[in-house]
């Protein structure tokens, strides 16, 4: 209740408490002996409660300006996964059809810290309609002190005068929406060039993440041109491109000249056979697909030997199983469904879960077992404990992942009615797929898995207005379909909105809603 009463104060009053101007800084080095202030990554820790009642202020007026922009992936529904997308499949296209292509990554100077606060203000000032939360919002924008040391343990005290606060949970998501408006304006404007042929009919050519920025095409002059618009945007509130970290690489199949010009200076490309790091993942357009998987798999092992104490220590088995998902499981789960994984990936991933919990459990080798035995032992317990502790493998969190992802993402984009969907014709659930698109053959096989008792019916063509929603396979289904009748006129299938499947021990129940009303009882599969 008294913090209740403090923030309303707060929002009433347009008064902020005095320690909620004073951040916290701690200057962290960015590589391993900093030369300049530009090594040093800035991280600020402010008020807890200011946090709390920043969120509270971003949860009432922020759905009015997160307009989403189909050339970013910050923000709400969006993620790293969409620019992962993106780029694979750049490479993908590169490498089947021969494409000479170039990819290009800006980073912006200083971002947070040069951004123009009359910018900011004048953002919110447009896009907030609420009087008392706008107020509040801009007061965030007022000087602020930063308390704390540097590398060495010499002491710093600045008084921020310029840029957005760090540390405090709208600043990020502010930068990111304003970054994606000048974008969108950019791509919709007259002056954007558009890639020509063979890629003319590409659905995109550039994205950003907060303040990373990537472009790509086929003509560098066109890219430099974009890249100059782009620049003299930024330029509008304060920003400026980081020419010094700019990154452009091209397929093997490009034929000119090696550098772009980058807001007026000359940036060479990087020697063939390199590497564009996209948000923490590196992406060749000559490499093979699974190149980011096998990344993944490096990481997995130094997070491993970086908690290798903890992990190793003392504690029940299913104490470290949990400590395994906590520390390990996060460092590629994060970005797996974005992948391209091979088959022989899956496998070999199964295999580091087994060695890695194997190391965790301690499994010892027996007197006068050679190593082939051991290996072969050792596995199969700790794979036996692994299925009775119902511990899923990671093979099946990718596929998972991958699903999840598709569920989602082609419903969002295609209107093609060759869609799958379910029906339960007494205790056996019928999958019906409709056309042949690659969600179904996908969706399919995926259900093959899971289930032992499904039945499919050739192909079905409902009409064109037939309609996926959307899909998450696994957890829930959603469907909608029209009403048809199968061969023996014993099954009616209605719009359904969604279909809940959830488990009471043993047995699976279903029910089917639609007009978020409960249309059909619980059935058991």
């Amino acid at each position: 209740m008294a913090l209740t009463r403090l923030f309303n104060e707060v929002l009433f009053s347009g008064e902020l408490p005095s320690d909620w101007g004073v951040s916290l800084l701690a200057l962290l080095p960015k590589t391993k002996w900093p030369a300049g202030v530009s090594e040093l990554r800035p991280i600020a820790m402010s008020s807890a409660a200011m946090k709390a009642m920043s969120r509270i202020i971003m949860a009432r007026s922020f759905d009015a300006i997160r307009h989403p922009s189909p050339w970013s992936c910050a923000g709400r529904g969006r993620g790293c996964a969409d620019m992962h997308g993106a780029m694979g499949r750049l490479r993908d296209m590169t490498r089947e059809w021969r494409l000479g292509v170039l990819a290009v990554k800006l980073d912006i100077k200083g971002a947070f810290d040069n951004i123009s606060r009359a910018a900011v203000a004048d953002y919110l000032t447009q896009k907030v309609k609420e009087p008392f939360e706008l107020r509040f919002l801009l007061q965030l924008l007022a000087d602020n002190v930063l308390v704390g040391c540097a590398p060495g343990g010499a002491s710093v005290h600045l008084q921020s005068n310029r840029g957005i606060r760090q540390g405090s949970p709208e600043s990020a998501e502010l930068f990111g929406l304003i970054v994606s408006q000048i974008i969108t304006e950019l791509k919709d404007g007259i002056l954007w060039k558009k890639p020509g042929p063979p890629i003319a009919d590409i659905p995109a050519d550039v994205g950003c993440y907060q303040d990373d920025i990537f472009v790509w095409g086929e003509n560098p002059r066109w890219i430099s041109h974009n890249i100059k618009l782009i620049a003299s945007e930024l330029s509008k509130i304060g920003l400026s491109l980081a020419c010094e970290k700019t990154a452009v690489i091209s397929s093997k199949y490009y034929k000119g000249v090696r550098y772009l010009d980058v807001a007026g200076k000359r940036v060479d490309f990087l020697p063939a056979g390199s590497s564009l790091r996209v948000l923490g993942l590196d992406f060749d357009l000559d490499a093979p697909a699974h190149q980011q998987a096998k990344e993944i798999m490096g990481r997995v092992w130094s997070a491993f030997h970086s908690n290798k104490t903890v992990l190793c220590g003392v504690g029940s088995r299913r104490e470290k199983a949990s400590m395994v998902c906590k520390l390990i499981d996060g460092c590629w789960s994060w970005c797996a469904g974005a992948l391209h994984w091979e088959a022989a990936d899956l496998v070999a991933m199964n295999s580091i879960q087994l060695r890695i919990f194997r190391l965790c459990f301690g499994c010892k080798r027996l007197a006068r077992e050679d190593w082939v035995s051991y290996n072969s032992r050792s596995l199969r317990e700790v794979r036996l404990w692994l299925q009775q502790s119902g511990i899923e493998r990671w093979s099946t969190k990718i596929v998972r992942l991958q699903f999840q992802i598709m569920g989602v993402f082609v419903p969002q984009t295609s209107r093609d009615p060759s869609l799958a969907h379910w029906v339960f014709n007494g205790n056996v659930p019928v999958l019906i797929v409709m056309g042949g698109n690659n969600f179904c053959q996908y969706l399919l096989q995926y259900v093959k898995l899971l289930a032992e008792n499904v039945v499919e019916i050739g192909c079905v063509q409902l009409g064109s207005s037939v309609t996926l929603l959307t899909c998450w396979v696994y957890d829930f289904y959603m469907f909608a379909g029209d009403v048809f009748y199968m061969a023996d006129r014993r099954l009616c299938f209605r719009v359904f909105d969604f279909c809940l499947r959830f488990k009471f021990g043993d047995l699976t129940y279903v029910q089917l809603y639609h007009d978020d009303q409960l249309f059909c009882g619980c059935g058991r599969l």
